[in-house]
């Protein structure tokens, strides 16, 4: 036992003023344990130009800055690692390159594809981390290697995170030394922390000598027993079933409910024997013990006050006064002594939750590292998860005899995995601290009471989708740059998208959608990039007097003051919306210094000279995305090596542009032809067509938002009339209701004075029971008049009800 022996109970080994534990409000959870800061230094790259914690909870979101990083230590000074200036670029580049890497995540759809994630969590720690700061990103290639480890370990591991509980508010409470935690918060934290150990115990393989998931190993390496004395003093004095303090908490309680058990007892068989002696004397109408202000008594008629001993105290009486509640003088003591004892045990459960609450700050720091190697655990698991829904396969890192040869990327039938959601099984709603709330204890809020219709309305609501066409993102060997053409609405900022995600997928450890593997196919591949930067769509701010072009040039221009051999650049729509000679000049430009700067740049593009810088730059291929001529429609297939044409007069008439229009254009087309000019593709044509066909687009669009905004007012229409018919049905059944009263009260009536005539029964009782037929029938009324404002029974039924009962109450007076 850890409390003392009878006398003033304490825990043993209590520090002599409150803990205070460190705050634990912060976004990025604090971590102070040496392990963490010992693994850091073990697992950190020695040619990284950045040392960063690998373990996730010390690890904030992919690029925040360096001032940000250096909490508790983790991150050197620069006189620490040896070197003269952390930002040997200058500190305005690399700001430029946090900001571009952050715009590149966004662009890339990064924060949907995390919040797919979180929907796999079991914690809600771990649910924030990832909806918060994103997945983890290894910042070297070998602390990817470690997540994508990690992630397959935990798909064989079985993890289970039940009764696991956001405790850090618990935390913050015994930080505080003046108040307590109660007893489903205390025994929350116990189950949390059992939950945690049970973690401990799967990851370290069950007992065995060898643990089949050393990766895991590591993450839990905080989740053993070293707190089991305050799980086991916690589950020793609280009752798991009830969450009640139990009575050998201490034995100074023990004592105290002994003393209270055999007064209730004794407190008890006297008032009943008062109750029933007054019934016998004609002084109660019934031989009961009631309870008023917390005190036993009895019910008495007014006036009868005589008939007790003197010292008997009053303590209620009826709204009518014909009842008085008294307490008979023998057994104020008792009770006196009841409200004693309970004063005594309240203040014995409070000294004990009270010690139990500091036994849990002394060792808030244990727990908080628990708790984050639990958030750690769970993300690991929501990755794997993640990867069973998406039917996603570990991609594999090429070797750097791979990447000196020419290898970058090889991504057979990749999918994209937003696209992909539409497709696939729903997906719940992220756990939340909200869904076991502590201020709650730890239990579900009451919900309101809601019937739905049968079967499940998000799937009937939801038309069935197929998955989107899978694409080979098959990178030639040698290849620097590529160049994506072919038509619009044809796949190629969608190409562009899945290339750049997939690759921070597999840096976050998180497997690919490509099903050539699960097929038997070959394993996806890529070179480790150092990071993806992106430009992608209109990045138009009339608040900052950006133009189109200005926002792509601001991107790139970022992006060639960040990208480095390592990295990976995906340009949507190089050099356009300018002058399209101008404009293809300058892409031309960009596109052939990214080739000697990055590892890869993937571009799309309608110039026609870029298309040509295939044949003279070995650096450079092409890639197009099908088109259908007959259907007039997208294949989404990419083509490598083959330059694919524009289709836009094609397209502009498949999407109803002006006919006339349409036929002019072609009329020059052939002009132009015929003076030997390019062939369509000229960039003057391409730019009218293109600026023809986005208006159509956006006609298009403005269209669909009308008819959706007509589908949304019908669905208001529709549960309007559902509601008034429901309300119409209402009525009848209180106007039925109603009536049934009526009949039943005048038969009772009827019965009552038949009675009386006979003298079967005493006129005295006739006339109580009319006078509680008039406050029924008053009730009824009242609450047919109010129940949901419906005036027309006010005015109709109950006025009814009321006059005849009024009729026959004045008959039976009479």
């Amino acid at each position: 036992m850890l409390l003392h022996e009878p006398g003033p109970t304490a825990l043993v080994g209590l520090p002599a003023a409150p803990f205070q534990a460190r705050p634990l409000d912060a976004k990025c959870p604090p971590t102070t344990s040496r392990r963490c800061e010992a693994q850091w230094k073990a697992r950190r790259s020695a040619s990284s130009p950045q040392l960063r914690c690998s373990e996730y909870h010390c690890l904030p979101a992919q690029l925040e800055t360096a001032q940000t990083l250096r909490h508790e230590k983790l991150v050197p000074t620069p006189s620490a690692v040896g070197q003269g200036d952390p930002y040997p670029g200058g500190l305005a580049k690399h700001q430029d390159g946090e900001t571009m890497a952050r715009e590149s995540l966004r662009l890339l759809e990064w924060p949907n594809l995390c919040r797919q994630v979180a929907a796999f969590a079991e914690t809600s720690l771990g649910a924030e981390l990832l909806l918060e700061r994103g997945a983890p990103m290894g910042m070297t290639l070998d602390e990817s290697e470690a997540l994508l480890q990690e992630t397959e370990e935990a798909t064989e591991a079985g993890l289970r995170f039940d009764g696991i509980y956001d405790i850090r508010p618990a935390l913050k409470v015994a930080a505080m030394g003046d108040r307590c935690l109660t007893e489903l918060q205390l025994a929350g934290v116990a189950s949390t922390l059992e939950g945690a150990e049970r973690l401990c115990h799967t990851v370290a393989g069950g007992g065995l000598s060898v643990s089949r998931f050393p990766a895991l190993g590591r993450l839990a390496a905080g989740c053993g027993p070293e707190e089991k004395g305050l799980v086991t003093e916690i589950r020793r004095c609280i009752e798991p079933a009830f969450g009640h303090i139990a009575d050998n908490a201490t034995p100074h309680l023990a004592d105290i409910r002994e003393r209270t058990r055999a007064n209730g007892v004794e407190l008890q068989k006297s008032a009943k024997a008062w109750a029933t002696q007054l019934h016998q004397q004609g002084v109660s109408e019934r031989p009961i013990v009631v309870v008023r202000r917390g005190r036993e008594c009895v019910a008495i008629k007014a006036g009868s006050q005589s008939q007790l001993p003197r010292g008997s105290v009053q303590l209620a009486s009826s709204k009518s006064g014909s009842t008085l509640y008294m307490e008979p003088a023998p057994i104020v003591e008792l009770n006196n002594r009841k409200a004693i004892l309970s004063s005594e045990e309240a203040q014995e459960e409070r000294s004990i939750l009270m010690q139990l609450t500091r036994m849990l700050a002394a060792c808030a720091s244990r727990v908080a590292d628990i708790m984050e190697s639990v958030a750690s655990l769970d993300v690991v698991n929501a990755r794997a998860e993640h990867s069973k829904w998406l039917g996603g396969v570990r991609p594999k890192f090429l070797s750097t005899e791979q990447i000196r040869d020419g290898y970058r990327a090889c991504l057979p039938q990749a999918r994209h995995p937003i696209l992909m959601q539409r497709a696939l099984p729903p997906l719940r709603e992220p756990p939340s601290a909200s869904d076991a709330p502590f201020a709650n204890n730890f239990r579900e809020p009451t919900k309101p009471f809601q019937v739905d219709p049968p079967g499940d309305s998000a799937q009937q609501d939801s038309p069935e989708c197929d998955l989107p066409v899978p694409i080979d993102l098959v990178v030639p060997v040698g290849t620097a740059v590529v160049a994506l053409t072919g038509p619009n609405t044809g796949g190629k900022t969608a190409s562009l998208k899945t290339l750049g995600l997939l690759t921070l997928m597999s840096k976050a450890g998180i497997f690919l959608p490509c099903g050539a593997a699960l097929e038997g196919g070959p394993q996806p591949e890529l070179m480790w990039f150092d990071q993806v930067l992106a430009d992608i769509g209109d990045d138009q701010n009339l608040q900052q007097s950006l133009s189109t072009f200005s926002g792509h040039i601001r991107r790139v221009n970022k992006i060639l003051h960040t990208a480095t051999s390592a990295s990976l650049v995906v340009l949507d729509e190089v050099g356009s919306g300018t002058d399209p000679t101008e404009g293809s000049v300058l892409a031309e430009a960009i596109l052939d210094h990214l080739a000697g700067q990055a590892a890869l740049t993937v571009a799309t593009t309608h110039h026609s000279s870029i298309k040509e810088m295939a044949d003279c730059d070995d650096r450079f291929v092409n890639a197009s995305v099908g088109f259908d001529g007959r259907s007039l429609r997208p294949t989404y297939v990419l083509a490598w090596g083959d330059a694919g044409k524009s289709n836009a007069l094609d397209i502009s008439a498949q999407l109803g542009f002006d006919p006339v229009v349409v036929e002019a254009a072609r009329e020059l087309v052939a002009e132009m032809r015929g003076k030997g000019t390019q062939e369509a593709e000229t960039p003057q044509l391409h730019s009218f067509l293109t600026a023809k066909l986005d208006a159509a687009v956006k006609e298009a669009d403005k269209d669909a938002l009308a008819l959706q905004a007509a589908g949304e007012r019908l669905k208001g229409l529709q549960e309007s009339i559902r509601q008034l018919q429901a309300e119409e049905s209402e009525l009848q059944d209180i106007q039925g209701n109603a009536d049934a009263l009526q009949v039943a009260i005048s038969k009772e009536v009827q019965d009552l004075l038949d009675g009386a005539r006979s003298g079967r029964i005493a006129v005295e009782s006739v006339k109580e029971r009319l006078r509680e037929l008039e406050t029924e029938v008053a009730a009824t009324s009242g609450k047919v008049s109010t129940d949901r404002g419906v005036q027309k029974e006010k005015d109709g039924g109950a006025p009814q009800i009321r006059n005849a009962a009024a009729h026959l109450v004045v008959f039976a007076r009479i």
